[in-house]
């Protein structure tokens, strides 16, 4: 039989009642100390933890009823059994009974006294247990009074408690705290609403959390994360309130500087991007339009080399862009349906030719099981893959060998796919791949000389790639090659999506209007009139907003259409644009109002549109969506059309949406375009013979191929035709094919 775990005090001067007592209690009981006085038991008490004291009442130097007293100021929690030959009215009468937990009298029966040490074994339980609780919520306080602003009001507000840290830190003492309303440390900013809500929430019994600013004694304010406690009573009613606070003031100062910070860093990186654009648009639109004149082929093979430079420069230009919006939360992702599998071929065909300059031998593995149609963000994921082949190409030796591969790792609710570009180039040393992936580095300072670029490719991959719910990761060893993979969880099914034929409006247009351009930049303001001119438009130039606001207020009748630059000197196209609307207002006008800047950091276009812009351009100009604006508010006639019998054949590429579309830069993919337009014409015509003698199988052959190269390159008008005389030869069908190779030779030469 286990012992009762109890530490207990027997007091008693008789040798023989100590002995009969020890023979019937000391199997029952775990420790049992004797004492012979009640001197002796006051310093048995000090020397042990005792639980419950016995004793008769009798007692040499000190009675049980002294001892008791002195024994209770030691330690409030320990129980009593006073042995009397006193009963209950005569102990109350002598002012006794208080002091007693229990008694018995002096003839009691053992096993009596057994039932009473046992009633009292469960007082102390739950003493133990109170104490236990106690102690350990004594220790939570110390804990938290040592780091945390405590405070307790009543359900008032009125404060009833504050610990040394909210004296310290609201530099009030305990004194002038104690007895006033909590809103003493209140300041003045914080909203009245936030109180109403706060009162609202913890009379409801609920626990209430928020961010203050609190106002000390001497002025200064403090921001605490704040949290207040509803304290209940046995009958669910509130007695108190308990609120706990922790300093936050240098976090939320790091918070202020560091949103400084990057106000700071998007200001000088839209200056930087309006400052390198501006020049650039001068670059590109000029370029662009000594590309349209009949140029010697010598000065247009300069034209081309300047072009190409310029659109380098533009890259690099949104690549540093793209990695600020990265590192500032900017870079969001969009979901669209797309076909992986015919997007991943077009980008393998695409870097083909590149890989073949150097007789790299650039295979791809593209699991046939891949859904349909995925649902991401098609042009990042391409971004990601094109850089990834580009670098591979691009350290990969005369002769080596990359691999692409898509595989299915899994395909039930969703599909994981398996995304992997492996080369056996250069590679990269241990030291090295740690930092590969951060912005700016390259894997040595040799590289950036030897093979270019500005280090901030994979950094941005591996951020779209994590956007995307991935980890870009590398397996690379010096001399040996790298790998490159991701893996990536797809919503998708089995639909196919259908080709999209390109049907744009070829007829060319001259619009009817009068526009004011402010533009402070006197190339920019060239190109624009050009521009603006050859579309039948009359122009009236500014060089910044105020003169813009003067002239409009003075002919307010004589523009329908403004184009406001955003960075000039003496008003801005922000101001301007405010003051030109209200001339608007006053005038009952309703002239359109184009923002048309160098400015392209996230945020800018709807920044605009919200002061009052009625479109958005940015530099460099892309003419198409120039027209689109022009279509939009100005009046158009038709005055020329292509004079022969393919008038109504659209030819519509555009270089730049091309590129922009497979997600590779521009001058890369003008090089790619350029080798197809050195080899179209041999490849037309080796097609046109196969035609001349009904080779149909050849046919087949040579316009599958030309198919997936022209829709490697976005000519989708060729794309579409070479479509028609494929899958005519395959059942065989008499059509003028000889029709269609002229319409192919046609789009050809307008490309040229």
């Amino acid at each position: 039989m286990d012992k009762i775990n109890l530490n207990l005090l027997y007091v008693d001067n008789n040798t023989k009642n100590k002995e009969k007592f020890h023979n019937y209690f000391s199997p029952i009981l775990d420790n049992i100390i004797y004492a012979s006085d009640g001197q002796e038991g006051i310093f048995k008490c000090r020397e042990n933890q005792i639980d419950l004291v016995v004793t008769y009442e009798k007692l040499p130097i000190k009675d049980a009823f002294d001892m008791i007293l002195e024994i209770r100021q030691l330690n409030r929690y320990i129980n009593s059994i006073i042995i009397t030959n006193l009963d209950k009215n005569i102990l109350k009468s002598i002012g006794k009974i208080d002091i007693l937990n229990d008694y018995l009298p002096t003839n009691f029966k053992y096993s009596e006294l057994v039932d009473h040490i046992k009633n009292n074994i469960d007082k102390i339980e739950d003493r133990r247990d109170t104490r236990k609780n106690f102690n350990l919520f004594s220790q939570y306080q110390n804990a938290l009074d040592s780091s945390a602003i405590v405070s307790k009001t009543d359900t008032r507000g009125i404060i009833t408690y504050v610990n040394d840290t909210f004296c310290e830190i609201s530099k009030y003492t305990r004194d002038e705290l104690i007895g006033k309303n909590h809103n003493i440390v209140r300041d003045p900013d914080m909203p009245s609403s936030l109180f109403s809500d706060l009162w609202r929430t913890i009379k409801a019994k609920m626990i209430f959390r928020c961010k203050l600013k609190n106002r000390a004694k001497n002025g200064t304010t403090y921001s605490t994360d704040t949290t207040i406690i509803p304290i209940l009573d046995d009958f669910g009613k509130i007695t108190e309130y308990i609120a706990v606070r922790f300093d936050i003031t240098q976090l939320e100062q790091s918070l202020i500087e560091e949103k400084k910070a990057k106000e700071s860093q998007a200001i000088f990186l839209a200056n930087m991007s309006h400052e390198i654009r501006t020049p650039l648009n001068g670059i590109l639109g000029f370029t662009k339009l000594l590309d349209e004149s009949n140029l010697p082929e010598k000065e247009k093979e300069y034209v081309d080399i300047i072009n190409n430079s310029a659109s380098t420069l533009l890259h690099t230009i949104n690549e540093i862009l793209d990695i600020s919006k990265i590192q500032n939360g900017n870079f969001q992702v969009e979901e669209i349906e797309f076909d992986l599998l015919k997007e991943s071929t077009k980008i393998h065909k695409l870097f083909l030719a590149k890989a073949d300059e150097k007789k790299i031998n650039f295979k791809s593995d593209l699991d046939q099981n891949i859904p349909n149609t995925i649902t991401s963000d098609m042009v990042k994921l391409k971004q990601v893959l094109s850089n990834l082949l580009s670098n591979a190409i691009k350290f990969t030796p005369l002769g080596g060998e990359i691999l692409f591969s898509i595989n299915v790792i899994s395909k039930d609710k969703k599909c994981k796919l398996r995304f992997q570009v492996k080369d056996n180039g250069i590679g990269i040393n241990k030291e090295e791949q740690n930092k590969i992936f951060n912005p700016f580095i390259q894997a040595s300072s040799s590289t950036t000389r030897k093979y270019g670029g500005t280090g901030l490719g994979l950094a941005i991959s591996k951020d779209i790639i994590s956007l995307l719910g991935g980890e870009l990761s590398l397996q690379s060893q010096l001399s040996k090659g790298s790998r490159f993979w991701f893996d990536l969880d797809f919503e998708f099914n089995d639909k196919k999506i259908p080709d999209v034929i390109n049907s744009k409006d070829t007829i060319k247009k001259q619009y009817i209007g009068d526009i004011l351009v402010a533009e402070d930049n006197i190339i920019n303001q060239k190109l624009i009139k050009i521009i603006l001119e050859q579309n039948g438009l009359n122009v009236t130039i500014v060089s910044n907003g105020k003169e813009a606001v003067d002239i409009f207020k003075q002919n307010y009748n004589s523009f329908d259409l403004i184009f406001l630059d955003i960075n000039m000197p003496i008003m801005d196209g922000m101001v301007a644009c405010k003051n030109i609307n209200n001339l608007k207002i006053k005038y009952s006008k309703n002239t359109p109002i184009i923002s048309l800047t160098a400015n392209a950091i996230k945020g800018d276009k709807e920044k605009y549109l919200s002061i009052g812009f009625d479109e958005y351009l940015t530099k460099p100009i892309i003419i198409e969506n120039l027209n689109k604006v022009l279509n939009k508010y100005l009046d158009s006639n038709i005055v020329e059309k292509e004079d022969n019998k393919f008038e109504n054949l659209n030819v519509g590429l555009d270089n730049n949406k091309a590129a922009n579309k497979l997600g590779i830069p521009i001058e890369f993919y003008n090089e790619l375009l350029g080798d197809f337009l050195n080899t179209a014409s041999d490849e037309f015509n080796i097609l046109e013979n196969y035609i001349k003698n009904k080779d149909f199988k050849n046919i087949v052959g040579q316009s599958h191929a030309l198919k997936g190269v022209t829709a490697n390159l976005s000519i989708d008008s060729m794309v579409n035709i070479i479509k028609q005389i494929e899958t005519s030869a395959q059942n065989k069908e008499d059509i003028d094919y000889l029709n269609l190779i002229e319409k192919l030779n046609y789009i050809l030469k307008q490309i040229n």
